[in-house]
């Protein structure tokens, strides 16, 4: 069976799916980071494609903020207690930004750092207990120490990946045609002047 776009779906459904684009009335939000994978035909139906540059300094701490936060509110809903100790954490992600440059963290990657942190804390505040839930009203307190062990996890694995893949995880996506490596540039690829996503 045919396929297309860079052989990922078969012909009848990138068909359609071309045919919808082609007469969609509205506003249609598509994301990618494998933006390789889009050919001439399906990159002639956007109309307006927006560049999404690394997370820098200003905006990784800022997203950390966002869900920590997210995760107070939720245990205030369920009446549950937990802290964070936010500064100490703080402190860690401008140490590890500035530390591990090609280990930078993305969205996706805070967002489920952030839940994996919840679920180490919440572990923790059961005394390691994997049998049964010693208190339900335990105290739960998030520290920089899950998030550390979060980013050793995630470092780790990354550095297995580059073993298994003979290259870094950026150069492996420019090598496979996924999307260049923008690390270390000043503007985006459409030659506009990066900027923070909360500037």
């Amino acid at each position: 069976m045919k396929t297309g776009i860079k052989e990922g779906l078969p012909r009848p459904l990138v068909t359609v799916l071309l045919r919808v684009l082609e007469y969609y009335n509205g506003v249609l939000f598509l994301t990618t980071n494998r933006i390789g994978d889009f050919d001439e035909v399906f990159a002639s139906r956007v109309h307006v494609s927006l560049y999404y540059p690394h997370l820098d300094l200003q905006s990784t701490p800022k997203i950390f903020e966002l869900n920590l936060e997210r995760i107070v509110k939720q245990s205030q809903e369920k009446n549950r207690a937990i802290t964070i100790d936010q500064e100490k954490i703080m402190q860690f992600i401008h140490l590890h930004w500035e530390s591990k440059d090609r280990m930078r963290w993305n969205g996706r990657q805070i967002r489920n750092g952030c839940q994996t942190a919840l679920a180490l804390a919440e572990f923790e505040a059961q005394g390691g207990n994997l049998e049964r839930v010693v208190d339900a009203n335990a105290e739960v307190k998030i520290t920089y120490k899950h998030i550390r062990i979060v980013s050793k996890s995630y470092r780790e694995f990354n550095h297995y990946l580059e073993r298994v893949y003979d290259r870094d995880l950026d150069r492996r996506a420019k090598y496979m045609g996924i999307r260049a490596r923008d690390i270390g540039a000043t503007s985006g690829p459409f030659g506009f002047e990066k900027q923070s996503v909360f500037s």
